[in-house]
């Protein structure tokens, strides 16, 4: 049991610049991002004996991060815009320059559903099969809602094109 806590404790000091720009992807907001990240680790301490294996550990914890975000959200229940020179600076850590852009707003205007596959496969790297893991649907839900998600990106763009 004490090496599941050590695994989690050592994954979260690696990966915090990680799981805080997913918390801001979805929060908009500094302050609150950082909320999510801490209340997210908390979970993830406090519940540390329901992980059966170390090849979950990076599923099980995005999983804890996303919930924790949408309740967040939802309890909430705002939107706030974000300053795009705000956006830049908290990610200046990423290989190339960040846009604030159209293609971002369109991201933020998708069902939550696809809004999550979006941030997992672009925004943080993910395989397929992990975010199927982390989503908790099959791999073909995944797939399928990737493809909904990324038509539903570029109508939207076109769109503010035209």
């Amino acid at each position: 049991m004490k090496s599941h806590y050590i695994k989690i404790e050592t994954f979260i000091r690696e990966n915090g610049p990680s799981m805080y720009r997913m918390a801001f992807s979805y929060m908009k907001n500094e302050q609150d991002a950082m909320d999510v990240v801490q209340d997210s680790i908390v979970k993830a301490l406090r519940n540390g004996a329901t992980l059966t294996s170390e090849e979950q550990l990076k599923s099980w914890l995005y999983k804890i991060l996303i919930n924790t975000a949408v309740d967040k959200l939802r309890r909430d229940k705002r939107i706030e815009i974000v300053n795009p020179e705000a956006f830049d600076e908290l990610i200046s850590d990423a290989d190339e320059p960040f846009e604030f852009s159209e293609l971002e707003e369109a991201v933020d205007g998708l069902p939550l559903m696809y809004k999550h596959i979006i941030i997992l496969r672009f925004y943080q790297d993910m395989k397929l099969e992990t975010i199927s893991e982390v989503l908790d649907v099959n791999l073909s839900t995944v797939k399928t809602r990737l493809y909904k998600a990324l038509n539903l990106l570029k109508r939207t763009v076109e769109e503010t094109e035209l």
